[in-house]
């Protein structure tokens, strides 16, 4: 997530704000580029600036200053930043990008062996409806609502409630899908839920005890799979996503299959390249596995579900390691604040269409190659 650090002054406390270059009514000050919140019109304009000049000593309003130029234009008009005391500007919403993600909580009730998202006690449902209220209503098309676990955050209705206020939206929920098994939980869900919301649920085995261990919690495996149920009993999309690891590779055929006569409504399947980091960094020797000793697994499980005309996709595996029979499933789904490329990628023709990888994985796939033609 983009971030810079420089010298703030007069900021007592993390406020957010809206990235304006336009100073309107703020031209007398002519100090730098201005924040406006819109927010805060009721309470009298709240400001903040900032510059990559130096402040030290004739602001006389909120300002971080010494900020390095290259990082000041990197900056949209739109975006919507955090400022903290410190002097740190991190960027909650990027404007120009269709891969911005609402972090609801850092809390969750499995404790998956690869997860890349550490877990702490921290909720930021107040810091979600802060940036929702500063969005205008045409300008947000697609928006992820993650975690953590947001199930665990009971201000979720709320939130998607606040998102139906932008029309043009397609939200995504990345959920555990356990609480759903409790069926008037997710008949409230449905109540709040925009019509068009998508919610993507991990199932990473058809056996139970397998799930079980790789999310770290005994009968989530049934919860699961319950909580699907009563989501598409209510009419609410349910995609699959499923991350490829040691302890799932071998079993991907009985797990396509099990989707097929199981669960045959979800919308989309998406088999996932791992990302390596947090605790799958800290378990790699457990979870890793070259994508090359499992393609074979990877291509009947996809061309499985494909034969049944289920949609379906493969995420964060580069072009390079897949068969080219698997190229026309593969999509480019890394947040572009993640998205790495390799220096011999940059020759590569296929550049363009690849996934690419993680800029967060401490892991890089054998067998990376570039294509000339």
């Amino acid at each position: 997530m983009w971030e810079v650090v420089g010298e703030a002054k007069k900021i007592q406390k993390p406020i957010i704000v809206r990235y304006s270059e336009k100073f309107g009514f703020f031209d007398f000050f002519n100090k730098g580029k201005v924040f406006n919140v819109d927010k805060c019109l009721i309470k009298g304009f709240n400001f903040c600036g900032v510059s990559c000049k130096n402040f030290e000593s004739v602001s006389n309003y909120p300002i971080v200053y010494n900020i390095p130029e290259n990082k000041l234009k990197e900056i949209n008009t739109g975006d919507i930043l955090k400022i903290y005391p410190s002097g740190k500007v991190k960027r909650l919403w990027n404007t120009l990008s269709s891969h911005n993600a609402l972090f609801l909580t850092e809390k969750c009730n499995s404790n998956c062996i690869m997860c890349p998202q550490p877990q702490e006690p921290i909720d930021h449902d107040n810091e979600i409806f802060d940036i929702l209220n500063l969005l205008k209503e045409d300008e947000v098309s697609e928006i992820c609502i993650t975690g953590g676990e947001p199930t665990v955050n009971g201000k979720l209705p709320e939130v998607l409630q606040k998102l139906k206020k932008f029309s043009k939206c397609k939200p995504i929920v990345l959920t555990n899908g356990r609480k759903f098994s409790d069926f008037e939980y997710a008949k409230k869900i449905a109540r709040f839920s925009p019509r068009n919301t998508v919610f993507a649920v991990p199932l990473y085995a058809s056996i139970s005890r397998v799930h079980d261990e790789i999310v770290g919690v005994k009968g989530a495996f049934s919860e699961t799979i319950k909580g699907i149920y009563n989501l598409t009993r209510f009419s609410i999309p349910v995609e699959l996503r499923i991350v490829l690891i040691k302890q799932n590779i071998l079993s991907l055929k009985d797990l396509a299959h099990f989707i097929g006569w199981n669960l045959p409504m979800v919308i989309h399947v998406a088999f996932m390249g791992m990302e390596v980091y947090g605790r799958a960094e800290k378990y790699a020797d457990k979870v890793w596995v070259e994508p090359n000793e499992y393609m074979d697994c990877l291509t009947e499980a996809v061309k499985g579900l494909a034969y049944r005309n289920m949609h379906v996709s493969i995420y964060n595996l580069p072009h390079c390691l897949l068969p080219k029979d698997l190229w026309q499933y593969s999509r480019k789904s890394i947040s572009d604040w993640k998205l790495n490329y390799l220096d011999i990628c940059f020759a590569c023709t296929k550049k363009e269409e690849c996934a690419g990888f993680f800029a967060t994985s401490s892991k890089i796939p054998q067998g990376v190659r570039p294509f000339y033609s």
